[in-house]
């Protein structure tokens, strides 16, 4: 699942409040084991575009949805997966 972390958007210019970046990581839990993908999706917004968001009319469940779009959501489960089995297999301690 995603969580949008920051935006950045233009502050002046015809694109004002059009989101130009999106920080944003895809976390994965598995009982006590969970992996993470931070990312960085660059946008180039335009106003005139049918389904165009203005800053303040966002959600967060808009953003995720770009962020779902954006990248290749099953190759990053799959990546996270790998992960989560890796850390099973493995334990942590001190033998005193």
């Amino acid at each position: 699942m995603w969580k949008v972390e920051n935006l950045v958007r233009n502050s002046k210019g015809a694109q004002k409040d059009g989101v130009i970046e999106v920080f944003a990581t895809y976390t994965m839990i598995d009982g006590d084991y969970s992996a993470s993908y931070p990312m960085v999706a660059t946008f180039t917004p335009n106003k005139n575009k049918e389904g165009f968001v203005p800053y303040s009319s966002l959600t967060s469940e808009i953003v995720t949805g770009w962020m779902d779009e954006y990248c290749n959501v099953d190759d990053i489960k799959a990546s996270l997966t790998a992960e989560i089995n890796e850390q099973k297999g493995k334990t942590e301690g001190l033998p005193w």
